[in-house]
């Protein structure tokens, strides 16, 4: 359905659709405020032609308000997955792909994946002595950045595959190749990175060696 013919009434269905008061839309729609705006705005309403618009303006909205809310929950499990699973998802990007999400984030290549070295004799240490053992191990063990797919029911995050990396890593990028076709299944995907030849390097030594 295209605008209605009547300039005044798409205004006042373009503005309804904003807060759903009908008096104050008819207001800014242009109809004059008075004793009688009520009765203005119930006969707008009552119009089949108005109603059908405003349910086509209503259309988009409640599309956008849906994927938000669907994000918002996939953001959610993702937090929830990252504070059960024992591997460090480190400079996160989530993205979707035809509805399924998906990760981009640094790799720990080394321990499987782990950052709290919570074993052996390392339990006996106090918690802020046993971090810096953590953060030093994390430092000096190398890294990848990798593509993990995530499923939000079972909140489980799946490895697929490294991207070429090594060294000092990560912080991903991904645009949709051909934004007209957001959902077509193709992305272009980019990462910092030491030299991939280097994949032995840790990580603190590929940050020195640019």
């Amino acid at each position: 359905m295209s605008a209605l013919r009547f300039r005044s009434h798409e205004r006042f269905c373009r503005e309804y659709v904003k807060d759903l008061d009908g008096k104050a839309a008819a207001i800014r729609a242009g109809y004059t405020a008075g004793s009688h705006i009520g009765d203005t705005v119930t006969r707008l309403l009552k119009d089949p032609r108005i109603q059908r618009r405003i349910g086509e303006l209503q259309a988009p909205i409640a599309k956008e308000a849906r994927a938000e809310a669907e994000a918002d929950w996939v953001v959610m499990q993702l937090v929830r997955i990252a504070r059960a699973d024992p591997r460090k998802f480190d400079s996160p990007l989530l993205f979707l792909d035809r509805g399924r999400p998906f990760l981009l984030t640094r790799r720990q290549v080394a321990f499987g994946g782990g950052f709290d070295l919570d074993r052996g004799p390392l339990r006996r240490l106090a918690p802020a002595p046993r971090t810096k053992v953590d953060q030093a191990a994390y430092w000096l063990t190398p890294k990848r950045t990798a593509l993990y797919a995530i499923d939000p029911d079972d909140r489980t995050a799946t490895w697929l595959t490294d991207l070429p990396s090594a060294g000092d890593t990560a912080f991903a990028g991904e645009v949709p190749t051909d934004p007209r076709h957001p959902d077509d299944g193709r992305h272009l995907v980019f990462n910092y990175s030491s030299r991939v030849d280097r994949g032995w390097w840790p990580w603190m030594v590929g940050q020195l060696n640019r």
